[in-house]
């Protein structure tokens, strides 16, 4: 399934809740032998450094603190998607990472929602870690509460768009990355480079 800029499905489907909150007795979703125990990490590495040109320390404190919080194991799958040189940086860092180049507003957004199928997670994976703060995401996180699979969405800060708040718990990340300075024409370089 795609989803639209506004994160809602792209096509009209019915509103629905969790079959399980609407009736309590209904049986609970079991798990196949491929789902148990395997989580799916979208990470938004722009969203997590606050900006689109993180420095690689900044983007390697992001994916330590995803690391540190939820320690993946070998079965996990990883997607990470931020601007050419964060993401560059994403596999240096993590390199059995599926890394994704974003370009214009929500670019990597758009990656990451692209890359995640509900129907196609639900079939593999128990649990999906969202780590975005931004609402595009909601729709996604429904979606994949609706298929039976666990959501849980990390955040750099306690400012999570309301939309996800309101559909998944939300767990905040401690990222340390070392305070580095940047002198104005550093900075210049970066935001050529980035183009």
């Amino acid at each position: 399934m795609k989803f639209n800029l506004n994160g809602q499905p792209a096509r009209t489907e019915p509103s629905m809740k969790s079959i399980n909150s609407l009736n309590p007795s209904a049986p609970k979703h079991t798990l196949s032998r491929s789902q148990k125990g395997r989580t799916a990490y979208f990470i938004d590495v722009d969203n997590l450094c606050g900006t689109g040109l993180a420095p690689k320390h900044q983007v390697e404190a992001a994916l330590i603190a995803v690391r540190a919080k939820f320690q993946p194991s070998k079965d996990d799958q990883i997607y990470c998607a931020a601007t050419a040189k964060a993401a560059f940086y994403c596999k240096q860092y993590w390199p059995n990472c599926s890394v994704r180049v974003g370009r214009g507003v929500d670019g990597s957004d758009i990656c990451l929602l692209n890359d995640a199928d509900p129907k196609w997670l639900s079939q593999r994976f128990e649990r999906v870690v969202i780590a975005s703060a931004d609402g595009i995401f909601a729709g996604l996180a429904t979606e994949l509460q609706r298929l039976g699979v666990k959501v849980v969405i990390a955040a750099s800060s306690q400012k999570v768009s309301h939309k996800l708040r309101a559909v998944a718990p939300v767990v905040v990340l401690s990222i340390s990355a070392p305070v580095q300075y940047v002198s104005h024409s550093q900075f210049n370089l970066f935001a050529k480079e980035a183009k």
